[in-house]
């Protein structure tokens, strides 16, 4: 049945939504008011609710449509709302060519909405213009070359660890840096999945989409971060195995196929990446659990010593400190590893650690081997007492300041080579 609907407020609002790298935000709105009739029963794609909506713009954003309009029938939009139906046509669903890549395949949107009312009936016209980085065409190019190229990986029956490693090996090894495109302000196409795998050169954004594509398309869980890095903006993804999250810039390990360092790191040895605080959330860190020790270690212990610094011993007996900054000073056997302490046969403090705190690891009477960071500028009192077993010690460059005591019953230990750099004894 066709309805007369007055018209009486005309409310125009157009908001853009920057959720990728080298985007301007901005805003405007204008407030009208008309009268007139119109016909609902004229208007095409009508819905009542947010999901219906989000699920025919996202139907039509795998398409590449730059205009998509639609009707919310019985309510009046706000930009609240509008903010709600891009966010659940966005959402990770798992599938390849959905959720991320959707949103980081473009540089934004912008949204016209129109109020109408007769009485106590309301409903809404809205109209989305995508700025998309490629056509439906080009995606079908990216779509053709991915199976290609999995096909080539012979990658589908191998473990997910195996089909991790083989994509992430593939990008490294045939993904360049586009340099002579990063600041490009007439083409947003170098931050695209399709200048990745057609071009084979893209910026970060390029080679965090097609990790994230391709990983989906063998059934591998992983999400899109975006954040910050050495001071610019920049992406990477955190990938899923046995239901714990793990790191992976496969921009930095570009080349790096010998020794990667930023393969499937936890938050504490994955340094110079900052998230967004929309990926940083309690609700976000709960759906996607990061694992606490680089994957295929397996860990006895763990546990974290500040925001940015923890802990874990491994079944080998390794303890490892990784992160950025201080292990804080601890009262004597306060420690948290200290209940294991007759475990410890070797300790690895990492790089970015730059400080051992009193009594850290005091009574590590089985540790024969300790390896410090170039980082590290502070040992303070009482930081290896007691570590019996330890015969040698490399003092970084660096190194500033070593208290009283801070190798005492270090019986095994009979010369150390102190550095220029030390000034306090």
């Amino acid at each position: 049945m066709k309805k007369n609907i007055l018209k009486f407020i005309l409310i125009s609002a157009f908001i853009c939504v920057c959720s990728t790298i080298h985007t301007n935000v901005f805003a405007k709105g204008i407030n009208v008011v008309q009268n007139e009739v119109v016909d609902i029963g004229t208007q095409e794609n009508v819905y009542d609710n947010i999901e219906d909506i989000a699920l025919y713009l996202r139907g039509k954003m795998k398409e590449r449509e730059v205009s998509v309009t639609f009707t919310y029938d019985n309510i009046h939009l706000t930009s609240d709302l509008i903010s709600q139906i891009y966010n659940e046509a966005i959402k990770h669903t798992g599938v390849p060519n959905e959720g991320d890549y959707l949103m980081a395949n473009s540089s934004g949107y912008e949204v016209s909405y129109t109020n109408y009312a007769s009485g106590e009936h309301l409903y809404s016209t809205a109209t989305f213009t995508f700025k998309w980085f490629t056509t439906k065409a080009m995606e079908d190019e990216v779509t053709t070359e991915i199976n290609k190229i999995l096909d080539e990986l012979n990658v589908y029956e191998e473990t997910d660890y195996n089909k991790i490693k083989l994509i992430y090996d593939y990008i490294t090894e045939n993904v360049d840096y586009d340099f002579d495109h990063l600041e490009n302000e007439i083409s947003n196409l170098p931050h695209s999945t399709y200048a990745a795998i057609i071009n084979k050169k893209a910026v970060c954004q390029g080679y965090a989409t097609l990790l994230y594509r391709m990983l989906l398309e063998v059934g591998i869980d992983n999400r899109y971060i975006s954040g910050m890095s050495q001071e610019e903006r920049h992406a990477w993804n955190i990938i899923e195995i046995d239901g714990l999250y793990y790191n992976a810039d496969s921009t930095w390990d570009r080349d790096l196929s010998v020794y990667y360092r930023y393969f499937l790191c936890t938050n504490y040895n994955f340094p110079n990446h900052t998230r967004d605080a929309s990926y940083d959330t309690t609700e976000f860190n709960n759906a996607y659990p990061m694992a606490d020790a680089p994957y295929g270690i397996k860990v006895e212990a763990s546990g974290t010593l500040s925001e940015n610094v923890s802990w874990y011993l491994d079944e080998d007996g390794i303890l490892s400190i990784t992160g950025t900054g201080a292990i804080p000073d601890f009262v004597n056997l306060g420690a948290p590893w200290y209940k294991y302490i007759d475990s410890i046969l070797k300790i690895n403090i990492g790089e970015g650690i730059t400080k051992i705190g009193s009594f850290s690891f005091v009574r590590c009477k089985n540790a024969s081997e300790v390896i410090l960071p170039s980082t590290l500028k502070e040992i303070h009192q009482y930081g290896f007492d007691n570590c019996r077993s330890l015969k040698q010690l490399n003092l970084p460059d660096g190194l500033v300041r070593i208290d009283n005591n801070a190798f005492s019953e270090c019986v095994g230990l009979t010369k150390i080579i102190l550095p220029d750099t030390v000034t306090t004894l």
